[in-house]
This record gives structure tokens, sequence and C-alpha cells, in this order.
């Protein structure tokens, strides 16, 4: 027992807290259908019960423990953060998972369900802790004198809350525990159906799939493309007099990618570009398992409704400031997608433009129309590769770095950063890649330009040509990222180019959120949840 006079005792500890709890579980579903030709009805955020769930939750890290006597003479142990912790976090539900009512029956939904829920609570953990500082309490609880309340309390001095007998065990506030007790409510988005597809529903939806991403989100779909429509007539219908909202600015526009990279510094690139901490990933070894989804609330896609026309003076900065934001997506996650197999660093004839790409600036643009750089124009492009060669020898500095960390050396040695000339002259010697890429920009914007000229009449028309729309952008987008680069298929990245544009739209608006999952040969083989600052 605690000496009265000798409290607190503060220990520093490391190892796993193990929690527990039974959630409510909810689906908020979204779904659009054309019930007769151009007539759109459907839900939004509709709220769907879905019955009780068990689960156990393990956060791994450093951690700094208080014990105290209470006022009441309780043992009471409260444990904190303690500073450059890594946070690991796992979730686990315990059976029977809650699975949709009759009606929807979806192959996988209970394994997914289970996952959602799973990587929903993980990533309000990690952003709990994330936000939390030394002072903050992460669990608290008081314990009896009695041999119940004095066993929880030794499981709890090794980490294990997940037994906590009532009446010998007061909760006190905790960052970790306050909301432990609340519904969970998954978002769930079913895909589009034309008419003809409505008539069918129930038989097709038992031979889609369904999907799950890094931030507990469910997505049935048959296909890229149609998660990527699907996408587009949601981000559109959100500002249109179309369906029935039940609950408003309840859904979100996603991006999600799933791959595994060769090790950590592979992806610091992508992570810094959405404002997280990368000094969390640096000390991974191995290949990793990465899964990372963008994320921005549906009531943006409003902004779509009232884009600046051509003869606006609004047209060109609100258009600039959406190119510099697609032109920053594709230099990022171009690269990053290619060379996730190291061994196209070896093919320079691919590699050097792409990596050229990867360290030019995007265009500021010029009024009033020209956004991107023009592979047609020599000055434009003389521009292009000035800019390029300044930012050159750090990139290549990375790489350098990277290949000879995981054993590239070969590799390494066609990276250093005193090529960078040379490497600029001869991508220019043989610029039709690099061009390719360029060129892309450019269309890219005059496809985003076209869907908020469409945009702009689907609220004068009250909507009608609402799927015609959607449809015309993905299209044209699947029509180039289809043999993006040196052959190579980027269709996901068509999501992308969604989120980043809307959120790019709403200059004021909130910032993207992001989730990373990522798990490899990390000891132990729990995975490690980042958020970063934009998630709540």
């Amino acid at each position: 027992m605690i000496d009265p006079e000798s409290s607190p005792v503060v220990v520093d500890w490391e190892g796993r807290l193990r929690l527990a709890a039974r959630r409510s579980l909810r689906h908020s579903l979204h779904w659009l259908r054309e019930v007769a030709l151009g007539r759109i009805e459907g839900d939004l955020g509709l709220i769907v019960d879905a019955g009780e769930a068990a689960i156990e939750l393990a956060v791994a890290g450093a951690f700094r423990q208080r014990i105290s006597l209470d006022e009441r003479g309780w043992v009471r142990l409260a444990v904190f953060k303690r500073s450059a912790t890594q946070l690991s976090v796992s979730v686990q539900l315990v059976p029977p998972v809650p699975a949709l009512p009759d009606g929807l029956a979806i192959a996988g939904m209970e394994e997914m369900t289970a996952s959602a829920l799973e990587k929903k609570c993980g990533a309000e953990l990690s952003y709990r802790y994330k936000s939390a500082s030394e002072e903050t309490v992460l669990v608290d609880c008081s314990f009896s004198s009695t041999e119940e309340g004095q066993g929880a309390y030794r499981r709890a001095l090794d980490g294990d809350y997940t037994w906590m007998p009532e009446g010998h065990v007061e909760i006190h506030w905790g960052a970790l525990t306050c909301d432990m007790r609340q519904d969970a409510t998954l978002e769930l988005h079913l895909p589009f159906l034309d008419r003809k597809e409505w008539a069918a529903r129930l038989e097709l939806l038992e031979k889609m799939e369904v999907s799950c991403e890094a931030d507990g989100r469910l997505q049935v779909v048959h296909g890229v493309e149609s998660k990527n429509f699907s996408q587009s007539v949601l981000a559109l219908a959100s500002g249109l007099p179309v369906g029935r909202v039940h609950s408003a600015s309840s859904f979100t526009l996603t991006f999600c990618d799933q791959r595994r990279v060769p090790c950590a510094q592979a992806l610091t690139p992508v992570l810094e570009g959405y404002g997280f901490d990368t000094k969390a990933v640096a000390d991974l070894a191995g290949e990793l398992d990465v899964e990372l989804t963008l994320s921005i609330p549906g009531a943006l896609g409003s902004a779509w409704l009232g884009t600046p026309g051509e003869r606006q003076a609004a047209f060109f900065p609100v258009y600039a400031r959406l190119s510099v934001a697609l032109q920053r997506a594709l230099r990022s996650w171009i690269p990053y997608i290619y060379f996730s197999d190291f061994s196209r660093y070896e093919d320079l004839e691919a590699a050097y433009p792409l990596v050229v790409y990867q360290a030019s600036r995007p265009c500021p643009g010029a009024p009033k129309f020209d956004f991107t750089y023009d592979v047609l124009s020599p000055p434009s492009m003389a521009t292009f590769f000035r800019v390029a060669g300044w930012q050159l020898p750090k990139e290549l500095a990375r790489i350098e770095q990277m290949l000879l960390d995981t054993g590239n050396e070969r590799a390494a040695q066609l990276y250093s950063p005193k090529e960078s000339k040379r490497i600029v002259a001869r991508v220019q010697r043989r610029p039709k890649l690099l061009h390719s890429l360029v060129a892309a920009d450019a269309f890219f914007m005059n496809t985003l330009i076209n869907f908020g000229c469409q945009a702009r009449q689907l609220r004068a028309d009250a909507g009608k040509g609402l799927a015609r729309c959607a449809a015309d952008f993905v299209k044209a987008c699947h029509g180039k990222l289809r043999r993006l680069y040196d052959g190579k298929e980027f269709l996901a990245l068509g999501a992308l180019l969604l989120v980043e544009a809307t959120r790019a739209l709403n200059a004021d608006g909130p910032g993207i959120a992001a989730v990373a999952r990522i798990s490899g040969d990390q000891p132990g083989g729990i995975g490690l949840t980042l958020v970063n600052d934009a998630y709540r």
C-alpha cells in the first residue's frame, strides 16, 4: 500500500497500456441513386444502428505513472505521456461483430466493419495522444482497498486496464478513456446506381465488395472508377437539393492509398506534405506496409457550384490557387507511387525525368489563362528547368542516402548531388517523358476548369445533369491516368485530384485530414498509427 506521507510516487514505465470498452455501433449511410431520367434521390447521413461491439485497445510506448491516495484513501494511479514517446496503437474487436441490417447483404461486410472500427479507434487514440502534453492525464483510476480493487490495481501497474470491477474502481477523466463508452459511428458509402442498376440493386450489392480505409471509412464499390464516380457525385450533391440530408456535413471526400514501400525514407516526402511529424517513422526498419487516407468534409464540395466564370475577376486567382495545389500533389504522389519499386531508380531513362519533375516547383501561373508550364513555350520550360535545377541537389542527396541505407550502393552512385547539372542537361536533351508529366499538369487543370464550369450550371439547372458532370470528370481523368507515366497506370489518383482541388477552392476551410497506418518489421508486431494536425 501507499504511505500517505510519501505519496505521490512517480515511476517511469515502458510497455503497453491495454484498455477495454463496449461501444454502440452505428453506420452513417450515404447513398445517391438515379430513380428516373435526370432525377437523383438518396440519403446523406442516414443513421443505421448496428448493435454493440466490445473492443480491446493496446497503446505501446513510454509513460510516467503517478501513484497517490485520493480523498477517500483509495489508491489512485494516473498515467502521463513522456516526452519523445512514439505511440503505437492496436485495436481488436471481441466477437460477435455487429453487421448491417437485412436488405444490405454485402460480401465481407462483417469483417470490414471490424477492421473499420479498429482503424477508427486507433486514429482517435493517436489524435488524443498527439494532442496531449506531458501534463495531460492519459489514464486515471482510483482503486478501493477491497480484494477486487487491489487485484485491478496490480494489473493496472503492469498496464492492464481491461478488468475494472464495478464498485471497486473509479475511472476519472483521461485523454485515452474520455470517449470510450460513446457511440462509434462508421461512415458507409454505397455506390451511385443509375436507374437501370437501381431496379436490381439488391442483386448488385451482393456482388460488390466493401473496402476499409485508414480512418475507418467503409466504401462499397466495384472498381476504382466506381469509387471516383461516387465521390464526384457526392461532392456536387452537397450543395444541391438532391436526396434527403439527415445530418449536415456528415460525409467526407477521401483518397486512400495502400502499398508496400522499401523503407521509411521513401515515405517521408508524402508525410511532410501533409504535416506529419516524420520523426515518428525515422527509426522504422525494413520494408513497410503503408496505408494513407486523406479526407475533407463533404460540405466543401458545394464550392464547385459557385466557381467563378472566365469573365469574372476571381477566375484567375481561384484557379491559380487550385493549380498550385494540384501540381504540388502530383509532384509528391507520382514519384512516391512509381518509386515504391526501388529497382526503377536504375532505369535512368524513366527515373531522371521523374526526379527532375519532383524537384521542380509548381508554376504560379500568369493572368488570365496560363496556370501551368507550357511544353510548347521555350521561355516557360527554361523557367521550369532553372527552378528545378536549384532544388535538384537537395532531392538527389535524399535519394542517394536512401539508396545507400537500403543497400543499393550501385544505384546510389547515379544520384550524387554533384551530378545535378548533368542530369538536368540529359533530361533537356531527351525531354519526352518530362514533357508528358508537364503536359499532364495542364490536362488535369483544364479538366478541373471544365468540371467547375459544368458544376456552375448545375445550380442554375437545379441539379439536372449531375451524373453526367461527374461521369465526364472521371472519364477525362482516367483517360490520362491510365497510362500516366512510363506506361504505368495511376487510376486511384483521380480521387486525390478531387480532394486536393476541392480543398484549394475553400481557401478558408479546414485542411486535409490525414491518417497513416504503418506496419512492417517493428518489434512486437504492433502497427504505428499517425494523424496530422488537421485530423479531428
